[in-house]
């Protein structure tokens, strides 16, 4: 799929952060830190993600999250945590990666990322999406 492998490359260029792909064309291109972009998406243009192609700079547990609430088909991530990469294929996406990582680690490198961490061991995504607002709710006002 060529418009993939145009994906990839936007991605590895930092031209973009998360790319949206449907009938075989990039309908979306963005760049935005973390899971910002997805939850714009998500939350401003559903349809957008509806049974898309989401490719994606990384892939942790709580973007695997908005892409299960959000009804997304296929996902491909530069990275990927083993904990996204599980719980999508638990979910019945057709998954895809770069590098897969035990853990998304936070800006600093030395922990886990917060939302990674709010959402590990929730399944139930409605209420994974409920503590990734509050938890990002909570980042931005330290």
């Amino acid at each position: 799929m060529q418009v993939l492998e145009k994906a990839k490359r936007f991605i590895k260029a930092g031209e973009a952060d998360c790319i949206i792909i449907k009938n075989d064309e990039i309908i979306r291109a963005v760049k935005g830190k973390g899971i910002s972009p997805l939850i714009s998406f998500y939350e401003n243009e559903p349809e957008v993600l509806k049974n898309a192609f989401v490719i994606d700079k990384v892939v942790g547990k709580a973007a695997a999250v908005i892409i299960t609430l959000a009804g997304v088909e296929k996902v491909y991530g530069e990275v990927i945590s083993e904990v996204a990469l599980n719980y999508l294929k638990e979910q019945n996406h057709l998954v895809d990666y770069g590098k897969k990582v035990e853990i998304i680690t936070n800006l600093t490198g030395d922990g886990m990322c917060p939302l990674e961490e709010t959402v590990i061991d929730i399944e139930d995504a409605e209420v994974a999406y409920y503590q990734l607002k509050e938890k990002i709710k909570e980042l931005k006002n330290i």
